[in-house]
């Protein structure tokens, strides 16, 4: 059985050395071809922004405000870690859409201000040119690959930027809704105590009502502004738990990764290819031959 065995494996040597320039061949062909396409291939850039994303104990259900919200996204449901959340909204079609507006990409990028291309078709475009985020520990990175350096600069930082805006908004604390109320009701305040003193001023007599109003709006003029100076402190003590740590800068050399691995896996898969070959052109030749192989049974 091993004699045999040796025999066998002196034949399928034999067939290969005999028929090598058909396995040279065939695999400086596949060489070649890997060789163009991985050089034809089109240059691409990539550009990178790192957040830093703070551990935080996981949230009740979301309220009804960030599910109206999620759903305006396309979220059907929040997760509950801020990773979870981040990797949804970055892959939103909504995000894409507010980066595509920021940034007029439609005049920045080449060829894309042709009246042929759809604003629908482009967003996606620019979906699919932010990769999937990479998470290490408490830091993920987000890359956006362009043949256009600058361009994937921009996107990858508007993307942050818009990131960071949406989850604000999903995540609203009462410090902030409290200062936002009183940004509203502030210039109503002071609009209507100047009404108010522009009445008195004019008045040569002032009724008890209107001191009244006076006093009453002036107390709740003060009282609101040193709430609003409260809120602001308080603001400034809370920890967000998004931080964008690098921004993206502009890359100065094209994305080469596994470009010599691709052009040796080819060769690699060219040369069985060959051996491949080389068997089946040996098979034919027996049989054309009658069966009777030329120098070696195959």
């Amino acid at each position: 059985m091993k004699m045999q065995q040796e025999i066998n494996l002196r034949d399928y040597f034999l067939v290969i050395w005999r028929r090598k320039w058909v396995v040279v061949l065939v695999t400086l062909l596949v060489f070649f071809f890997a060789l163009y396409r991985v050089n034809k291939s089109p240059v691409v850039y990539s550009a990178s922004t790192t957040v830093f994303v703070r551990s935080v104990s996981a949230k009740p259900a979301a309220s009804s405000k960030q599910m109206d919200f999620a759903g305006l996204l396309g979220v059907e449901n929040l997760p509950q870690t801020n990773f979870d959340e981040l990797i949804m909204l970055l892959q939103s079609k909504s995000l894409a859409k507010d980066v595509f507006y920021n940034l007029k990409l439609k005049e920045k990028m080449p060829g894309w201000n042709d009246p042929a291309n759809k604003d629908e078709e482009l967003i996606n475009d620019v979906r699919d040119m932010v990769m999937d985020p990479k998470i290490d520990k408490s830091l993920m990175t987000i890359s956006v690959m362009n043949k256009y350096p600058e361009i994937a600069a921009l996107i990858a930082n508007e993307y942050t930027e818009a990131l960071y805006a949406y989850w604000n908004k999903l995540n609203v604390t009462e410090s902030q809704q409290k200062k936002a109320y009183i940004e509203e009701q502030l210039p109503k305040l002071e609009s209507e105590l100047n009404r108010i003193e522009t009445k008195v001023r004019l008045s040569t007599e002032v009724s008890p009502d209107v001191q009244r109003d006076y006093q009453l709006y002036s107390e709740l003029l003060v009282d609101m502004k040193k709430q609003y100076e409260d809120v602001k402190l308080t603001l400034a003590k809370e920890v967000r738990p998004f931080t964008v740590l690098d921004k993206a800068q502009v890359p100065h050399e094209p994305l080469t990764k596994n470009k010599n691995m691709k052009i040796a896996l080819f060769t690699i898969a060219g040369f069985m290819f060959g051996i491949f070959i080389a068997t089946m052109v040996e098979y034919w030749s027996y049989i054309w031959a009658g069966g009777r192989p030329k120098r070696t049974m195959f």
